[in-house]
């Protein structure tokens, strides 16, 4: 069969048979050649597939991490029995290339043509300072506890300085940077006030005329020097006006008001005010009250258990103890003679050590002598009748109002806790 088949023809003298014979010889010699070819080709795949170690088809076989899970195909597997797992590594290769990765690719550091990212859940900022026109504040130091102010599409500023305790942060006006700036209130400007409101020390007076809206069917409560007033609504109607020309008297000092009984209601200081009063607290023959607010007129109470021993009882103003006193003192309606210049004004004639009480007025016109008129009742024990006191008196001084006074006895010193000297004022 390998030296093909021959074909003989009778006479085998024709020249176009011979030729035709030795075509037919060629085609089956390859014919031949061809099929024992192919058969050998196919029965070393089959013996290859079945029986060849994979060991034997590996070549400098390494292992690449690529991100994926691939099972190993060892040395000694078979091609025939390793088809699944081929697969499955072409699987997990495929799922896990980078384009469908979930996680990280740990080999990359630069991306620099990366245009979106999506949300950022996690990770440390490491990149330079985000400027304004990304969103940032331009900055990588902020002042602290400094108010941040925008500026523009540059850097983010601060408010000058901190302030001081109180300040508030104030609007300067069209665009300009707001400042720390003492609070205060613009007079020239009108304000609605809807609660009660109480002024505990208002010393200034009101205008002329004030207008207050109130309705007529209710009271509006208002408080001057923590003091409640209500107008009374069956005598005024809406608005209400009310007149005051009224000077500061002082601290504390209530407001009367009053009805002209035409619906205006007006206010007006009390004729008589206290302003200061002392207890003598510790021993001692001088008892003063001082801080002495300025009045044209001063009542006086003056009240003792008495002294240590019989002495005289006298005042002095201001701790004047020049001898710038006149005094003439009557005792039981008897006549008395002048004392002048002296050191103090003297309130007895006769020593005592007990019980004693002054009624004195003065006139305290700040450019005119000081005139004081006073009675009282003193020696005064048990149930016996005690000696009436009368007495007139002036302080040589034209170039100060009274602001203290002193209630002085000679050697002994008086009675704690029981000596007191109480002042009242004028409203002027």
């Amino acid at each position: 069969m390998g030296d093909g088949v021959k074909f003989t023809c009778e006479g085998g003298k024709d020249k176009g048979f011979v030729k035709f014979r030795k075509q037919i010889n060629m085609m089956f010699n390859f014919l031949t050649t061809t099929l024992t070819s192919a058969v050998i080709t196919l029965l070393s795949a089959i013996g290859i597939y079945n029986y060849l170690p994979i060991d034997y088809l590996e070549y400098n076989r390494s292992e690449t991490r690529l991100g994926s899970t691939i099972t190993t195909i060892n040395a000694t597997d078979l091609i025939k029995d390793s088809r699944a797992t081929i697969n499955t590594n072409f699987t997990n290769l495929n799922n896990t290339k980078i384009e469908n990765s979930t996680t990280s690719v740990a080999a990359i550091t630069t991306l620099s043509n990366l245009v979106s990212i999506g949300t950022i859940t996690t990770g440390v900022w490491n990149g330079t300072t985000l400027t304004v026109g990304f969103g940032g504040t331009g900055s990588t130091t902020l002042s602290s506890n400094q108010v941040l102010l925008g500026n523009g599409t540059t850097a983010i500023k601060t408010v000058v300085g901190y302030g001081t305790t109180g300040q508030f942060l104030t609007s300067n006006g069209g665009v300009a940077a707001p400042t720390w700036q003492t609070s205060a209130v613009d007079q020239a400007i009108n304000y609605t006030w809807t609660g009660a409101h109480t002024f505990n020390t208002a010393t200034t007076t009101l205008n002329a005329t004030t207008t207050i809206a109130a309705s007529g069917t209710s009271t509006v409560p208002v408080r001057f020097n923590s003091l409640p007033y209500a107008w009374p609504t069956s005598q005024f109607t809406n608005p209400l006006s009310i007149s005051s020309t009224l000077t500061p008297y002082s601290t504390n000092t209530p407001l009367f008001m009053f009805n002209n009984g035409k619906g205006d209601l007006g206010f007006t200081y009390p004729d008589w005010q206290f302003i200061a009063s002392t207890t003598l607290t510790s021993a001692s023959a001088t008892t003063t009250v001082s801080n002495i607010p300025p009045r044209k007129f001063l009542k006086v109470f003056i009240e003792t258990t008495g002294s240590a021993g019989n002495d005289d009882w006298a005042l002095r103003f201001n701790l004047d103890g020049t001898g710038t006193y006149g005094v003439r003192i009557s005792e039981n309606g008897g006549v008395s003679g002048a004392s002048n210049a002296n050191p103090s004004l003297n309130l007895n004639s006769t020593a005592f050590d007990t019980d004693a009480f002054w009624d004195i007025s003065i006139q305290n016109t700040e450019n005119r002598r000081k005139q004081v008129s006073f009675q009282g009742v003193v020696n005064s024990t048990g149930a016996n009748a005690p000696t009436s006191v009368e007495g007139v008196g002036v302080w040589n001084n034209t170039t100060a109002q009274i602001n203290a006074i002193s209630l002085k006895t000679g050697s002994n010193n008086q009675d704690t806790e029981t000596t007191k000297i109480t002042v009242y004022g004028s409203r002027e």
